[in-house]
């Protein structure tokens, strides 16, 4: 928002409150403290920062039927310190088109046993990340952890950067070792005699995008399933 005073002199523009709205449903509201001096006949940019869940967003979607972006509602008030007229109240209501956001989805791409031993195995993990938005996806980190047969066997901090275009895949290969000792016998024979493993995996993304509405977030992915050891 851009706020101007034309008056001959200085106003203080001491807080203000907000409610966004996206699709008729109030998901964010708020009240900032501000303590900003605006000269006579100066003007200054205030912006506000509003932070809004990605399962909340993805619960508005999923109420919509048809598709497209849904619309979005701020309704503001900006206080000021006036002289002579003390503390007013200025509202300010602003609407527009709010850009249709899914949650990317991570998954165990692949598997392959290197190395078992007596003591342990060396596997390669390929992870897989898919971006569903229109709009490119970059993971600046990723954190993670892994369960293969029930067994907790890997927490990776910082997989890497990894950037992905408009509706496509992006990939991971991550080596994980193995102690036998602490994942118990259920995962060495499950990796021993082959066939298929189930997994689990959790996480957080740290991401940006090529989206103006999402500068930067941290986004929780997890996925369950079973792989076909190779």
């Amino acid at each position: 928002f851009e706020i101007d005073n034309p008056n001959s002199f200085g106003v203080r523009f001491d807080r203000l409150d907000y409610v966004l709205s996206v699709a008729g449903e109030r998901l964010a509201e708020g009240d900032q403290r501000r303590g900003i001096e605006i000269g006579a006949g100066r003007s200054t940019g205030v912006e506000i920062p509003v932070e809004v869940a990605w399962d909340d967003l993805v619960r508005v979607y999923r109420s919509l039927r048809g598709g497209g972006e849904p619309g979005y509602r701020l309704e503001a008030g900006f206080w000021f310190d006036v002289p002579v007229l003390g503390g007013i109240r200025v509202p300010v209501t602003t609407d527009g088109r709010f850009p249709r956001l899914s949650l990317p989805e991570l998954s165990v791409a692949d598997l392959d046993v290197g190395r078992i031993d007596a003591g342990g195995a060396r596997l390669d993990l390929t992870l897989e990340l898919q971006n569903p938005n229109d709009f490119p996806l970059t993971v600046d980190d990723l954190d993670y952890s892994l369960e293969l047969a029930g067994s907790r066997v890997a927490r990776v901090e910082d997989a890497g950067r990894l950037t992905v275009g408009r509706g496509g895949r992006g990939s991971w290969r991550v080596p994980v070792s193995i102690d036998f000792g602490e994942a118990g016998r259920a995962l060495a024979q499950a990796l021993t005699g082959g066939g298929r493993l189930d997994y689990r995996l959790d996480g957080t993304l740290s991401m940006s995008s090529g989206n103006e509405w999402i500068e930067a977030t941290r986004v929780p992915v997890s996925s369950a399933g079973s792989l076909r050891l190779r």
